[in-house]
């Protein structure tokens, strides 16, 4: 009995060791570390780098499921073969890397960036088709896709969808000819899209992220000076704006660091982007990823390695809140059941 006792508490701080050791991995970034575009995980103090794939294939633009249980992720299929043509399909995973499963193959389209609904039962994501971009949302639990934009074929696109948190809205990237790219919103269902920013054919704005109370759109930017029919790279922005378009804000970031995608932490006080300092002037560096305090305008450097790291993502450490404040992600009980 005494036995029995002590190997059930073993049991049982052994579970809690790996639980904890679960919870500090609030980053998720994409990274060309060991000469392939891979997936790591992260503390969101930088420490504690774990590769989470490893299979020859390139791979980028993760995105934490609501609850932290789940990856989405888009992987190049032909990427493992050389001198194949590109072909994206989106992935999801659990949070160590395991199980992948390929959501966008089966149904005969190619994928691209992707983010949840915040229920988790949906994907919103940006595919190619008919030599364009479209934007879908995507049913997990029955592989149903619906179509919310509908680009004329080489005539500009949509990309990197964001759902907002309260599920009515979606954000994006609309690319038009002469127009440049620029972030627009429309209704969850694809109705009532509206242009928040006007293109002006020298700004390309890239990645719009809801923040975790609705109220913000957080978004990359680069401006281009165009002369004698060449266009420059002149300076990179990552900027904070009102839901509605209004009250644009530029972070306080070194104007000779060419910057990335960004993304909220915390509760919305800070913010996790990837840049190359003084990239502008001398973009044979590397990319790392920073945080960035919106009170004090700090920023912490989180990765210095000799390669490139892209694409973080942050999530709530949300093994250590109660069950009945965890989101459900339908897929992980579809595969439960199977």
């Amino acid at each position: 009995m005494r036995n029995h006792k002590l190997w059930t508490a073993t049991i049982a701080i052994s579970t809690l060791i790996f639980l904890s050791t679960l919870a500090q991995a609030d980053i998720v970034f994409q990274s060309l570390r060991e000469d392939s575009s891979e997936l790591y995980v992260m503390n969101d103090d930088g420490s504690e780098v774990r590769r989470l794939t490893d299979n020859g294939f390139k791979e980028g633009r993760p995105i934490w499921s609501p609850d932290g249980r789940y990856i989405v992720f888009m992987r190049d299929i032909n990427s493992a073969v050389p001198g194949q043509p590109q072909q994206i399909h989106n992935f999801v995973m659990h949070a160590d890397g395991s199980h992948p499963q390929n959501l966008t193959h089966p149904l005969g389209i190619e994928g691209g960036n992707a983010t949840w609904s915040p229920d988790g039962q949906y994907l919103v994501i940006s595919i190619w088709r008919n030599k364009t971009h479209d934007i879908v949302t995507l049913d997990i639990a029955n592989s149903t896709v619906r179509y919310l934009t509908n680009n004329p074929a080489e005539r500009g696109g949509s990309t990197a969808p964001s759902w907002s948190p309260n599920g009515r809205h979606i954000v994006y990237e609309q690319t038009k000819i002469a127009h440049g790219r620029t972030i627009y919103k429309m209704d969850a269902n694809g109705k009532h899209s509206t242009e928040l920013l006007p293109g002006d054919g020298k700004t390309m704005r890239n990645f719009p992220r809801w923040s975790p109370d609705g109220k913000y759109i957080l978004y990359s930017e680069t401006e281009f000076h165009i002369g004698q029919g060449v266009m420059r790279r002149a300076a990179d922005r990552i900027v904070i704006m009102r839901a509605d378009g209004s009250n644009q804000r530029a972070l306080s970031i070194p104007k000779t660091w060419a910057t990335g995608a960004a993304c909220w932490a915390a509760d919305g006080t800070q913010i996790i982007f990837s840049a190359m300092e003084n990239g502008l002037e001398n973009p044979n560096g590397n990319f790392d990823i920073y945080r960035y305090d919106l009170a004090s305008r700090a920023i912490t450097n989180l990765t210095n390695h000799p390669a490139n790291d892209y694409s973080p993502d942050w999530t709530a450490r949300s093994l250590s809140v109660s069950a009945v404040e965890k989101l459900t992600t339908q897929w992980g009980k579809i595969k439960a059941e199977k």
